[in-house]
């Protein structure tokens, strides 16, 4: 780079790398399939008043320490991600190796980037798109229309804002180049069809011979760095049959724009929960992670004392099933997603939907383990202690300071760490501390 202001050429390009290096080298640890987490982890913070742009003028070291690493780094990923998928992975890793072959030993810029993905884009003009998103803060939203008229080819139509939550003032005059792809039933397969969205409002017509679809969801397989925009209707269609057709990242997009819609006063949270019930027969980790992140935030900021009985009854009504088919027992080579999808259907059952029979089983597990560490797996532990902690008395919280101060290992100090943060009772630990001093140096 050929100044500051670049370095997301190279930590963006660094970290969308290196989650393909890492697909390629173990392919059950899916990080290209979760990059779409990290994409939505940025989304929140880009949503922000204060978030800064991509690329920002550097004049001090101040300006370096305003850097925002879910920008810098999953930002730009998810940037370049958006344009690979538009241009196509082949011309977008032509492009790439010209940029580096043209600039192998030297200093670049942004414009440097553009100009070589520009020369096998098609004409499509990739700098406008990239300056668009670059130059400037924000996560756009787009709102698709379905328009189905008799003899006519059906189209859709396009509308595009910035996203802001709530707490945010309502109009913004910003307009982003943006690559939509969309996905919709095509009868006995899913169509595609993609635009450039490059105004306030556009449409694109679907292949000819087109049916008028049952349901379209307009971000195809999540590629695209932009909410989409959905009301009850949308989430109605989406969430029936049409849950078996899309994509494990597009069934995650539904729930996480539907989420930010919940954010943004453009869904009531009833219907937001309502949605979360329609998925009691998913079995992506991916999509979990993020239900139950939801609802560990709406019983965070949402849920009074009074409600907590029927949200702990709803909690239980969605995540029971699937956390009571994982179980707790774990499986010799079973897949790391296994692994993250029994922690948090567990933890959701017993923490939040405050299930007597999963307390139980959680602290006869925490008994255990605290009597051998090494006898029981560290994951199951790590989520046993946290649902016995939350209703722990001080003979518990001792036990654990003391397993964390006599560990020997990092996994016994990762169980006893979210354990002892996990206490209802503000008392336990008031005015305690276990500095660094009390970690043993040989482990």
């Amino acid at each position: 780079m050929s100044w500051w202001d670049d370095a997301w050429l190279n930590e963006g390009f660094a970290s969308w790398m290196g989650d393909k290096m890492v697909d390629q080298w173990n392919p059950a640890s899916h990080v290209v399939m979760h990059a779409v987490r990290d994409k939505n982890r940025a989304m929140v913070e880009d949503a922000l008043a204060a978030a800064p742009k991509i690329r920002n003028p550097v004049t001090s070291t101040d300006d370096l320490g305003a850097w925002n690493p879910l920008i810098i780094y999953d930002k730009s990923k998810a940037v370049l991600t958006m344009i690979e998928r538009w241009l196509g992975e082949e011309a977008f890793r032509d492009g790439v190796r010209r940029y580096i072959k043209k600039h192998e030993w030297g200093n670049v810029t942004a414009n440097d980037l553009y100009g070589a993905l520009d020369e096998v884009g098609g004409g499509r003009n990739v700098a406008e798109v990239m300056a668009s998103f670059t130059e400037q803060g924000g996560v756009p939203s787009v709102r698709a229309e379905l328009v189905c008229k008799l003899g006519a080819v059906p189209s859709i139509r396009l509308r595009q804002s910035e996203y802001r939550t709530i707490d945010r003032a309502r109009t913004s005059d910003k307009v982003w180049r943006i690559p939509v792809c969309l996905a919709f039933d095509a009868g006995a397969r899913m169509g595609s069809a993609c635009t450039k969205l490059v105004a306030a409002e556009g449409s694109i017509e679907l292949p000819p011979g087109s049916r008028c679809p049952s349901f379209v969801y307009a971000n195809q397989d999540e590629g695209g760095y932009y909410r989409i925009v959905l009301d009850g209707a949308d989430l109605d269609k989406l969430s029936g049959t049409a849950l078996t057709r899309l994509t494990e990242r597009e069934r995650f997009g539904v729930v996480a724009n539907a989420w930010a819609m919940v954010w943004s006063g453009d869904l009531g949270l009833t219907t937001y929960l309502q949605l979360l019930s329609r998925f009691k027969k998913e079995t992506s980790s991916l999509v979990w992670s993020h239900i139950v992140d939801s609802l560990r935030e709406v019983d965070r900021v949402a849920i009074s004392e009074a409600a907590r009985p029927g949200f702990a009854k709803l909690v239980r009504g969605i995540v029971g099933p699937l956390a009571r088919r994982a179980g707790w027992t774990t499986k010799k080579g079973e897949p790391e997603d296994d692994i993250q999808l029994r922690a948090s259907t567990l933890f959701a059952l017993g923490r939040l939907g405050e299930d007597d029979a999963t307390i139980a089983q959680a602290k006869r597990i925490t008994e255990a383990w605290l009597a051998n560490p090494a006898g029981t797996d560290a994951d199951v532990a790590r989520v046993a202690v946290e649902i016995a902690a939350r209703e722990g008395d001080s003979n518990l919280f001792e036990r654990l300071v003391a397993t964390f101060k006599q560990a020997k290992t990092p996994d016994v100090r990762g169980v006893c760490v979210p354990g002892l943060v996990s206490f209802d009772d503000p008392v336990l630990s008031a005015g305690r501390s276990i500095s660094p001093s009390t970690v043993p140096s040989k482990t």
